[in-house]
């Protein structure tokens, strides 16, 4: 019988891990006959769609998982800057307010009026044959960004320089971030 690494050795670490991916991955598991003799074709072939129904079936869970947690994060923003709390300790993991500003061309990053207005703004460093996505995003938020006396962080479409409008489109995401909590 030939010996190859199958999710069977590897659930201990799944479950300390992901202790959802590991139960879920240990269910579809004992669905299936995963022990079988790799020396044969037809049961090789027959591991190897039993793991992909498995892969297939955690993706679905993750989509389905990573939706529920959007919904909850928004709901939780707002329970939080409705309750006047910037961040708070629960289960050994603080929960904080942060914003997230994303920018994007509208023009697209190659686009001639979009290269001369960050030259005319001082930006002119990003302008390469194509403007970088991720650096043009930074740069906005640096233009558009306000430091308050508490340390905190703030973004004013206000601060850009005039005709940004025609050429951006600035997007706000607000965000839940959890860390572990200091001891």
């Amino acid at each position: 019988m030939t010996k190859i690494t199958t999710l069977q050795d590897n659930l201990p670490r799944l479950q300390r891990d992901h202790a959802w991916s590991g139960l879920l991955a240990l269910s579809l598991i004992e669905q299936l006959n995963l022990e079988a003799d790799l020396t044969d074709v037809f049961k090789t072939a027959d591991e190897i769609l039993n793991l992909r129904q498995i892969r297939d079936a955690l993706k679905l869970a993750t989509e389905a998982v990573n939706e529920r947690l959007e919904d909850l994060n928004e709901v939780q923003y707002e329970h939080m800057i409705d309750n006047e709390m910037q961040s708070f300790n629960r289960k050994g993991q603080v929960l904080y307010l942060k914003q997230s500003v994303y920018a994007r061309s509208t023009v697209g990053y190659d686009d001639e009026d979009l290269i001369e207005w960050l030259s005319d703004n001082g930006l002119g460093d990003l302008a390469k044959a194509k403007v970088n996505a991720q650096s043009f995003g930074a740069a906005v938020r640096e233009l558009m960004k306000t430091e308050n006396q508490d340390g905190s962080e703030e973004y004013d479409e206000s601060k850009l320089p005039e005709g940004w409008d025609a050429l951006l489109q600035v997007t706000r995401v607000g965000e839940v971030g959890i860390r572990k909590a200091g001891k």
